[in-house]
């Protein structure tokens, strides 16, 4: 199995640098904020993680009204670069991420 490096878009700390995991198609972060028009649902692939530590350098925000948890760069705070999603239990952390 392959490694995957990903750095945070907005500094040059390291979010995750581990095995690759498995990736999954989930709701965009915009429909889950309620940004997106409704409509047909949109969905975009996220790498999707069990263990919060399989992280280099993440934070987790305190949970919305809809009870997810946004992630951001443990460095610099900026985000959001994934969700923590309660009823699957698992961090999701999107592909797009990866260059």
């Amino acid at each position: 199995m392959s490694r995957l490096h990903i750095t945070c878009p907005h500094c040059p700390s390291v979010v995750f640098s581990n095995e690759r995991p498995a990736v999954v198609e989930k709701p965009t972060l915009r429909s889950i904020l309620g940004a997106a028009e409704k409509g047909p649902s949109e969905s975009e692939r996220y790498y999707s993680l069990k263990d919060p530590f399989a992280f280099d350098n993440i934070s987790v925000s305190k949970p919305l009204a809809s009870n997810i948890k946004l992630l951001a760069c443990g460095e610099c705070e900026k985000g959001p670069l994934g969700y923590f999603d309660p009823e699957g239990k698992e961090y999701l952390l999107l592909s797009s991420l990866e260059k």
